[in-house]
């Protein structure tokens, strides 16, 4: 099968997750109207996919129950959902506001990594929240809009997604594993605190079954300065999950993070980062682990035609070379998400999509982005992935060279309603991809989405 162009389950999210951080946030929507000093705005989204991939895991093939079904997999994917907005403005004590949206999403076969199979379905709740925000109430003191409290089903973004993005993983009966349209946590309160420079979140998050059902609180805090960038801190502690393991069960997670900071020497040259640590635990194991990167970005806009943007990235995440023991080293990628486009999350259509999800594993990754046009977006990434520690799907293995992985991808933002993408990778094996499937054939990925918001 011919590798062909590509959009990433990262375009995906700018096409279909692009929620803002505020939760109030509504689309434009195709029909507003007036109940009093009521405001509702009915919109939505909808979206089709269709995946392909030769020599499946580099040539193994795709498993069902154990029995080898095709080296060459495809299937297709859809959803639609509905939404409704509501706000309300009050003339002295801010602004209530909340959502309700239904997500309906099919699979027509199963994806290379088994994560949906056999043609999955499902219609749920996909949104369904409440809020305030205080509006002039504050502004004297902290601005406008200061103090929000908001709690249901809803969206939760801390950084670019490095831990805590998608509230639901969208595997199993829910369908639609790689559109991914459901990305709303099962419960939350989150009480936000945003004074211009200091922005600080109070949350407790629940995410789905299959996250375990993890039940999290803790905080966050950034500052912004325009020109500068931004710093970040985060805590929280999982308090309880239905995790049959029990390594998430008492585990406490902080991370440190910087954002966009710009070289003053250097015109176009921005940097980014975040470390993470994993620690603490109950039921006699305990947890001890580590994930970070280290990013740098430079733009050459001022330059050249196209606006082109060369990247490299090195991102770690500890494994484990002692499964069986009490002490639990492999970093858990907990909530990850795509927050800012490629890779970020998931490195690589087809390692990160299938194969690797951010633990026991080091990944190189150089970027080349050019824009030919306001709505066009094309590029190349290339992936190199290595093991943290010698082991592969619970079985060792003997050397840590994973895989390496191209992906060419375009994305095109047709209108304000209208977007569509294609991707086309290919990975190579290395040797421990060679042993752990017992083939190191071309592993080749086509895909297509189109979007389009109402």
């Amino acid at each position: 099968m011919a590798a062909m162009v590509m959009a990433s389950a990262s375009i995906l999210l700018v096409a279909q997750r692009a929620s803002a951080d505020d939760p109030s946030s509504a689309s434009s929507g195709f029909l507003q109207t007036k109940l009093g000093g009521l405001n509702l705005t009915f919109g939505g989204k909808a979206g089709l996919g269709y995946v392909a991939t030769g020599n499946t895991n580099f040539g193994d093939g795709f498993r069902d129950r154990g029995k080898s079904v095709d080296h060459d997999v495809d299937y297709g994917e859809g959803f639609v959902e509905p939404r409704l907005d509501l706000d309300y403005q009050t003339e002295k004590y801010g602004e209530f506001y909340g959502a309700v949206a239904a997500i309906g999403a099919q699979t027509i076969g199963g994806d290379p990594g088994g994560y949906t199979s056999h043609s999955p379905n499902d219609v749920s709740v996909g949104q369904l929240f409440a809020g305030w925000k205080s509006g002039d109430l504050l502004s004297s003191s902290f601005g406008k809009d200061a103090l929000t409290v908001s709690g249901g089903r809803q969206d939760f973004h801390i950084g670019d997604g490095f831990l805590v993005w998608d509230g639901n993983f969208d595997a199993g009966g829910d369908g639609a594993y790689w559109l991914a349209p459901r990305t709303a946590f099962d419960n939350t309160t989150i009480v936000t605190l945003n004074t211009g420079p200091v922005h600080a979140d109070t949350f407790y998050l629940k995410s789905d079954k299959d996250n375990d059902h993890s039940e999290l609180a803790g905080t966050n805090v950034e500052y912004h300065k325009d020109g500068f960038g931004t710093l970040g801190a985060t805590y929280f502690n999982i308090f309880d999950s239905d995790d049959k393991l029990y390594i998430r069960n008492g585990m406490n997670v902080a991370s440190m993070r910087v954002s966009d900071i710009k070289i003053p020497s250097v015109d176009g040259l921005t940097v980014r980062g975040e470390y993470a640590r994993e620690w603490g635990g109950r039921n006699g194991i305990k947890t001890d682990a580590y994930g970070w990167y280290a990013e740098i970005d430079y733009s050459l806009a001022s330059y050249l035609p196209w606006s082109p943007t060369l990247s490299y990235r090195y991102s770690a995440f500890s494994g484990d070379s002692n499964p069986d023991n009490k002490t639990n080293t492999s970093f858990d990628p907990l909530f990850f998400g795509a927050g800012r486009g490629w890779g970020t999350w998931y490195q690589g259509e087809i390692v990160g999509e299938y194969l690797l999800f951010n633990s026991n594993n080091r990944v190189n990754t150089v970027q080349l982005n050019v824009k030919p046009a306001d709505s066009l977006s094309t590029g190349l990434i290339y992936f190199n992935f290595s093991l943290d520690k010698g082991n592969y799907g619970g079985s060792s293995v003997k050397s840590k060279s994973f895989a390496n992985e191209v992906d060419l991808y375009a994305d095109w933002s047709v209108n304000d309603h209208l977007y569509m993408g294609a991707v086309g990778g290919i990975g190579f094996a290395g040797a421990a991809a060679k042993q752990a499937f017992g083939n190191n054939d071309v592993y080749q990925l086509a895909e297509f989405i189109m979007t389009v918001t109402y």
